[in-house]
């Protein structure tokens, strides 16, 4: 029998040692994606390639129990279809939203295999207020089309969805916190939703998918970062921003929207 040293024993056993706090870390990864059905292709990737145990979805908490059932099988139309009667899914205002995720959907019954739990974290109050703020935007870009630009209605309602998103932050953040496990991914968690996780002793990571440059998501960055202490948005800024937006509704009156973002994306990229 070999006998080893009592010194090198003791450092092999220090190597090997693992803090105990770290049996207790808690990890949000979050996932930013944008609101397109390629984007989710492309986190579905992710999701197959990562460990994790839980997901939360960036949907309303009222649709959590439809969309779970796509996890045992139920058909994606179907759920729609009981959503619009059930009132939970508001047509036209959040259509795009719940196809825009289609194929995260349909793999549900291969993360339901996999033992992970599924959660929609976005708070009801926020969502309702959201669907309000959908409807006056499209009766501002009405009115853009035939008259004039309202810059200043147009940045007020930019404020009113940010205050709103701030005052949600904490509920979304905390119905997080009290379901995510030791290791979950959240769909675009805001940054505020971001720094209660850590308050709360999580380890927060954000990965980004795909950014939108959507013009009305350009809009609110830009109204955001005025608000916060950053360079103030321009009259002129604000105009040729909501000059895009009426020249990306133009592209989703003549294709679909999945389509008409492609177009949009290249010819940024090629400008």
């Amino acid at each position: 029998m070999r006998f080893v040293p009592i010194p090198q024993v003791v450092a092999s056993l220090s190597n090997a040692m693992v803090s105990p706090h770290s049996f207790h870390r808690k990890k949000v990864e979050v996932l930013v994606t944008e609101k397109t059905q390629e984007s989710s292709k492309k986190a579905v990737k992710w999701l197959e390639e990562n460990d994790y145990e839980r997901m939360f979805l960036d949907l309303p908490t009222k649709a959590e129990p439809f969309i779970r059932r796509a996890g045992f099988g139920a058909d994606y139309d179907e759920l729609l279809r009981c959503m619009r009667e059930q009132g939970v899914m508001k047509e036209p205002e959040e259509t795009h939203l719940y196809k825009a995720i289609k194929p995260i959907i349909r793999s549900m019954p291969a993360f339901q295999a996999l033992g992970i739990q599924l959660y929609c974290y976005r708070d009801p109050i926020y969502s309702a207020s959201l669907q309000k703020i959908a409807v006056e935007i499209l009766t501002l870009t009405l009115r853009a089309r035939l008259s004039t630009i309202d810059v200043k209605r147009w940045k007020e309602l930019m404020r009113e969805e940010i205050l709103l998103a701030s005052e949600s932050a904490k509920r979304e953040g905390m119905y997080v916190a009290r379901r995510a496990g030791r290791l979950a991914v959240c769909f675009n968690a805001s940054p505020e939703a971001q720094a209660l996780l850590k308050q709360e002793g999580f380890e927060v990571k954000e990965t980004v998918i795909e950014a939108s440059t959507l013009p009305m998501d350009v809009l609110r960055h830009r109204v955001k970062d005025e608000i916060l202490g950053g360079r103030p948005i321009s009259q002129t800024e604000t105009e040729e921003i909501i000059e895009d937006h009426l020249k990306f509704t133009d592209l989703v009156l003549r294709m679909d929207f999945e389509e008409a973002y492609k177009v949009w994306k290249t010819a940024r990229r090629n400008a």
